[in-house]
């Protein structure tokens, strides 16, 4: 129904501002760019990275002692749940595997506070996305972003979506994405950014491919152009 649309819409926006509000990342700097690597991550809740959060049913943001953080795997047939993929002994990702009740839809969302103390006009970012086309289904993962933590842009050139056919046998592939977006509002100094990646069903019929991300980089940038002010 409409009224019960507005109240997860409502829901969704204090979530975020509680993450921003617990762990987002502070860009002390513009200009300086913020790694996130998931190198560490161990497939546990208390063990993501500052500013990241995940939720399996695209509202809802999954906290401590929640189940389906599942910890670390190298993906094939397994459980739904948030897994840290070990793509090798020295390489980790972020990542999920979906299944008909969780991620389709689902996110991976990183806040950011501007506390440069100066306004940014241009988000410079780059991420990889880790595939395991081991089923025959298409997943998409759709990059987004939201200055208020309620209404989300995609990316449209950022958009992936892993192939319908499984392949066999199948391997870890890395598709690398980067994009430079001019920001149509300004980011104040203390304002909030959040970076989601949606996941959702695009296609096919089974089991679901594994996927998730990695080696996320983060750059602030002063408005570009010249200011001219009239009198």
């Amino acid at each position: 129904s409409m009224k019960s649309g507005k109240c997860s819409l409502f829901i969704l926006s204090v979530l975020l501002l509680m993450i921003n509000e617990a762990s987002a990342i502070d860009i002390l700097k513009l200009g300086t760019t913020y790694d996130i690597t998931f190198n560490s991550f161990d497939g546990s809740f208390s063990n993501l990275p500052a500013g990241v959060s995940v939720s399996q049913d695209g509202v809802n943001i999954m906290g401590e002692g929640h189940e389906d953080f599942r910890g670390t795997h190298t993906g094939g047939t397994i459980a739904g749940g948030c897994y840290a993929w070990l793509i090798s002994d020295t390489d980790r990702t972020l990542g999920y595997q979906p299944t008909s009740e969780e991620f389709t839809p689902g996110f991976f969302i990183l806040a950011l506070t501007n506390s440069t103390g100066m306004a940014a006009g241009v988000m410079s970012l780059s991420y990889d996305i880790l595939c395991l086309n081991d089923a025959g289904r298409s997943s998409k993962l759709e990059l987004e972003i939201s200055s208020d933590g309620k209404s989300f842009a995609r990316i449209n050139e950022l958009v992936f979506a892993s192939p319908e056919a499984a392949e066999a046998p199948a391997s870890w592939k890395r598709h690398s994405r980067s994009a430079e977006i001019t920001l149509i509002r300004r980011l104040p100094p203390g304002g909030n950014l959040w970076i989601r990646w949606k996941g959702e069903d695009a296609g096919g019929s089974g089991a679901r491919d594994e996927y998730g991300i990695d080696n996320v980089a983060v750059t602030l940038h002063k408005p570009r152009g010249t200011v001219i002010a009239f009198r």
